[in-house]
């Protein structure tokens, strides 16, 4: 089982050491992060082990801005997290994701 996650709300758990995220690790063993934008937890984030998986979201996806995007995919394939993006509606979308090294 995959547990997805909130960024902001994963965050938030991690930082205040939260009682509450250790007992759905314990249930699912795996949770994933899902990003809207881009900012400087995410990066954090990615680097936490209980992180499996990033789940890039439409808003990013479908950004008039890749750097953010670039930026998100390049950190997760460091941290060896798989990556998935959602949202994908063009063929030139889904060849620049797979460009850039997204997994599904």
């Amino acid at each position: 089982m995959q547990l997805e996650v909130d960024q902001a709300v994963l965050w938030e758990a991690i930082r205040t050491n939260s009682v509450g995220l250790e007992r759905l690790l314990a249930l699912s063993g795996k949770i994933s992060v899902t990003a809207d934008f881009w900012d400087d937890s995410l990066a954090d984030l990615l680097e936490h082990p209980i992180i499996t998986m990033l789940k890039l979201g439409r808003q990013m996806v479908q950004s008039d801005h890749p750097q953010p995007l670039a930026q998100a995919v390049t950190l997760a394939l460091r941290a060896k997290k798989t990556i998935v993006a959602v949202g994908i509606e063009t063929q030139d979308q889904a060849a620049a994701l797979v460009a850039l090294g997204c997994h599904y």
